[in-house]
C-alpha cells in the first residue's frame, strides 16, 4: 500500500487544508501524484479563503480564470 492508494478526497478535504501554504507547496513537489492533489482548485478556494479572508461575493471562479461580476478576466 502506498498514500497514491488513499482516496484523493481524505487528502483534499481533511489533510491539506489542515497544512500551511508552504508545506503544500513542498508536498507538490515530492511526486505528480502529489503535484495533482495539491494543484485542486476548490483546495485554494479554501486556503484563500482560511489565510486571506477573502470572499468574493459577486464573482466566480471558471476553470482557472477569476470572473467579476462585469465578465472580465
Amino acid at each position: 500500500m502506498s498514500l497514491s492508494d488513499i482516496p484523493v478526497a481524505i487528502f483534499l478535504e481533511i489533510l491539506l487544508p489542515q497544512l500551511a501554504v508552504a508545506d503544500i507547496l513542498a508536498i507538490a513537489a515530492a511526486s505528480r501524484f502529489f503535484y495533482r492533489v495539491a494543484n485542486d482548485e476548490v483546495l485554494w478556494q479554501i486556503l484563500t479563503l482560511r489565510d486571506y479572508k477573502l470572499i468574493f461575493p459577486q464573482a466566480a471562479w471558471v476553470g482557472e480564470h477569476f470572473i467579476r461580476s462585469s465578465g472580465t478576466p
